[in-house]
């Protein structure tokens, strides 16, 4: 039985990888040809980041990090994997957000990193439709 779950888990973790892979795959693809491109210049395609950051770290990194949990291991181990995932997509989002901000007090930046690693699965689900309502509306909008 637990061989079959074993494998039951490997599939799951695998299509949802693959599947996650595609999706950032599509994600650049519409944003490098179909929008202005990627930029940091402060012009429009400075925006693009946004939809494929959101795509990469709150929905790929944590939905693995979700999947994870579920995964018949030691806890330990599986404790880590889950939490390195999630710290993982937290310090890219707090990295960005925040580290690059060159004014940003220190004091904050500190503070910063454990409040979003706790807050990480509460956002999840409502990141997923933003990111579908936001896609949707660029499409739409870009008609």
């Amino acid at each position: 039985m637990a061989t079959e779950d074993h494998k039951q888990f490997v599939f799951a973790f695998l299509a949802a990888v693959s599947f996650g892979l595609i999706s950032i795959i599509f994600v650049l693809i519409w944003v490098l040809h179909y929008r202005e491109g990627l930029a940091w210049d402060g012009g429009p395609a400075k925006f693009n980041w946004h939809p494929l950051l959101i795509l990469i770290m709150f929905i790929f990194l944590q939905g693995i990090a979700i999947i994870v949990w579920t995964w018949k291991c030691s806890k330990l181990t599986m404790k880590f994997v889950h939490a390195g995932l999630h710290l993982l997509a937290s310090y890219l989002v707090g990295g960005l957000a925040l580290y690059l901000i060159p004014v940003a007090p220190v004091q904050w930046r500190a503070a910063f990193m454990p409040l979003h690693v706790y807050s990480g699965l509460l956002i999840f689900s409502p990141v997923i439709a933003t990111a579908l309502m936001g896609f949707r509306e660029k499409l739409i909008f870009g008609l």
